[in-house]
C-alpha cells in the first residue's frame, strides 16, 4: 500500500518540480522507497520460519539407479535430428513425383 501511496505523492511533487519527466522520475523514486516500506512492514509481522529435517549425508547429484550409479548422462540421442511433416499452405513450385 505504501508502494502506491509514495509513488503517488512523489508524482506530485516531482510534476511541480521537473513537469512531466520530474513526475515520471519521482513517481519512480516514491514506489520504490514505499515499496521499501512495504517490504520492512511486511517481514516485521511475519514470524521467522525454521526449517529443520534430515541432511543428505552424501552427494547423489546427476547419478541414477537405473544407468548403474556411474554419473554419466547420455546426451546422445537428444543430438539426434527432428522430422518434422511440414505442410506448406501454398502451392510447391516442382513436380510431384
Amino acid at each position: 500500500m505504501a508502494t502506491i501511496a509514495l509513488g503517488t505523492v512523489g508524482g506530485i511533487l516531482g510534476g511541480a518540480i521537473g513537469g512531466p519527466i520530474g513526475a515520471i522520475a519521482g513517481r519512480a523514486v516514491g514506489a520504490l522507497a514505499g515499496s521499501f516500506v512495504d517490504q520492512q512492514i511486511v517481514a516485521a509481522l511475519t514470524p521467522p520460519v525454521r526449517r529443520e529435517g534430515p541432511r543428505l549425508t552424501t552427494s547423489a547429484r546427476g547419478r541414477s539407479p537405473a544407468s548403474g550409479g556411474s554419473g554419466r548422462t547420455a546426451r546422445r540421442s537428444s543430438l539426434k535430428p527432428i522430422r518434422s511433416g511440414a505442410t506448406w499452405a501454398t502451392r510447391s513450385s516442382s513436380p510431384i513425383r
